[in-house]
């Protein structure tokens, strides 16, 4: 029993050493498959690292040559649009340091060729805009900016000359335009070729040239005899013809007489002397620098001429012309009137001149125009029609559509033409006597009436008045202020040459009895003047004109 118990003991003793033998087997079995994965692993993560390793640097690379060649080929393209950038701001200096045979090369050199193309295109624009085309001087632009940089420069001495050259017209029409641009040229030329140090030369306009002399020693009047010498003592040669040169010219220097002055302003101050030279018949004036504040009046009030038409503050008077005889009201003379807001009645010789100076005048005749069409009009319907003379300037006739506008008003008012008649002046017509005489032949065939205004003042010839369309002569008021013997001779020479020709003939000016009974006994037609009436408002020129319709009695104007 104890043996079968002990040898069941060794046999449970055995089966668990088998066990334990087994379970270590399994265990260190198991341990060294452990082993084995674990290192498998290793290895994996190993490769895997080694993989992605090579992969990066694969990546880096292809990232470093994808940005050099990006970079080769974004440069190229980052300096062609600076360049673009660049020219489209006006600098066409810059030019694309790219020399290559592919396709960016041939962009960037037409790149190139195209700046240089719009820098000589501008360039050529810009001298073009300072250089007058016919002459090849500077033009008025070119003329402003000189004097726009001698302003900065001190201690500058500057004269300009303003140079119109007479009668171009006569010229263009006898020679045609053609030889008017010759004789251009050549005067061009001639100036140029002037003994005047520190002098360039502009033309300003069709016939007007300007010469600005720096710092010179000679005086104001000793230029402008060289410039007439010069210009009118030899003709010029215009293909087989020889032209002689008239000129006139305005003079404005700074700094002025006074030590004042601003040369910004000294191409208006020259033409304003200009102007002035051509009113007073002389052949040159200097810009009087103590008229600057007279000046500065006028400019002020060529300002508000355009408000004054649009505010009404412009009016029309009427002045009387009485038949000398019988003294019944015959006609009148229309008077324009400016009663300024703050200034009260502004004289007619403060805007009317200066407005002619700067063309204004046209905007005047026409308001003019259109008030007293519209009244001779009213008065023909009313039956009690009454001519109107308006006075023309001279700066109307050169308009070549004058005729047109005159007609046009009559038109649009339905006037008659009988009851408008012209007032030119004497020396308005023989300034351009062949330019005039188309539009007034035009004017006298519709039916209006042409009087000559100041005649004897203008050395008209005889001739030349028989080829007019003129129906009236008005002796200048300057004969009949100091009626001597020798002016008596005047007035009745003037009124047997008016009637010889069929002319009626107006004393204008009639301020005393004596000068009245006098102009009746030379054989004038009709009077005016302030012994007759001054120049009325409507209202009070028809009160006046009922009053008088049975005839001016010059013993009534006495007692007045």
């Amino acid at each position: 029993m104890n043996r079968g118990l002990i040898r069941l003991g060794l046999q449970s003793k055995m089966l668990l050493l088998f066990m334990v033998i087994n379970l270590v087997g399994i265990v260190g079995y198991s341990w060294l498959i452990y082993l084995d994965r674990e290192q498998a692993i290793f290895h994996h993560h190993d490769g895997l690292l080694h993989v992605a390793v090579i992969g990066l640097k694969i990546i880096v690379i292809a990232l470093v040559l994808t940005w050099l060649v990006a970079r080769n080929l974004t440069r190229p393209l980052r300096e062609l649009l600076h360049v673009t950038q660049r020219i489209a701001n006006g600098d066409y200096r810059l030019r694309v340091p790219i020399h290559r045979p592919d396709e960016i090369g041939q962009l960037a050199d037409s790149l190139n060729r195209m700046g240089e193309a719009i820098a000589t295109r501008e360039r050529d624009l810009r001298n073009q805009a300072l250089q007058d085309e016919l002459t090849g001087l500077g033009n008025r632009k070119a003329l402003q900016q000189q004097l726009t940089h001698l302003e900065s420069v001190p201690d500058t001495r500057v004269l300009l000359v303003l140079v119109h050259i007479d009668r171009m017209w006569v010229i263009n029409d006898l020679l045609g335009f053609e030889a008017g641009d010759i004789a251009l040229r050549l005067t061009a030329r001639r100036l140029e070729r002037l003994p005047l140090d520190h002098t360039v030369c502009f033309r300003m306009s069709g016939n007007v040239f300007a010469l600005l002399v720096c710092n010179s020693q000679q005086a104001e009047a000793d230029i402008s005899e060289l410039l007439i010498r010069e210009l009118e003592g030899t003709p010029l040669r215009v293909d087989e013809h020889q032209v002689d040169l008239s000129i006139t010219l305005g003079l404005a220097g700074y700094p002025q007489a006074d030590g004042r002055g601003d040369i910004s302003q000294l191409s208006h101050y020259a033409e304003v002397a200009l102007y002035a030279a051509k009113h007073q018949h002389r052949q040159w004036a200097e810009f009087n620098p103590l008229e600057r504040e007279r000046h500065h009046t006028k400019l002020s009030l060529l300002g508000e001429l355009k408000r004054a038409l649009a505010n009404q503050e412009l009016q029309v008077h009427y002045q009387p012309q009485v038949e000398l005889i019988t003294g019944h009201p015959m006609q009148a003379e229309a008077l324009i009137r400016w009663k300024h807001p703050q200034r009260g009645w502004v004289a007619p010789s403060e805007f009317i001149p200066f407005a002619e100076e700067t063309g204004r005048i046209r905007q005047l005749t026409d308001w003019m125009l259109d008030a007293v069409c519209q009244q001779v009009a009213d008065w023909r319907r009313q039956l009690i029609p009454l001519p109107v003379s308006v006075n023309i300037s001279m700066c109307d006739l050169a308009d070549p559509a004058f005729a047109g506008r005159v007609l046009g008003k009559l038109a649009a008012h339905s006037a008659s033409p009988c009851d408008l008649c012209l007032e030119i002046t004497e020396s308005a017509l023989m300034a351009e006597p062949e330019r005039v005489l188309h539009t007034l032949k035009e004017l006298h065939r519709a039916g209006l009436r042409i009087s000559i205004d100041d005649f004897g003042t203008g050395y008209s010839s005889l001739a030349y008045l028989s080829r007019l369309p003129v129906d009236e002569l008005k002796i200048d008021r300057g004969f009949l202020t100091d009626l001597t013997p020798h002016n008596r001779s005047i007035v009745r020479s003037i009124v047997s040459l008016g009637h010889a020709l069929g002319l009626s003939v107006i004393a204008e000016g009639v301020e005393t009895t004596e000068v009245y009974q006098e102009m009746q006994h030379a054989g004038c037609d009709l009077a005016q003047g302030y012994l007759i009436a001054r120049p009325l408002p409507l209202a009070e020129f028809e009160t006046w004109r009922h009053r008088m319709r049975n005839g001016f009695v010059v013993l009534e104007a006495d007692r007045r």
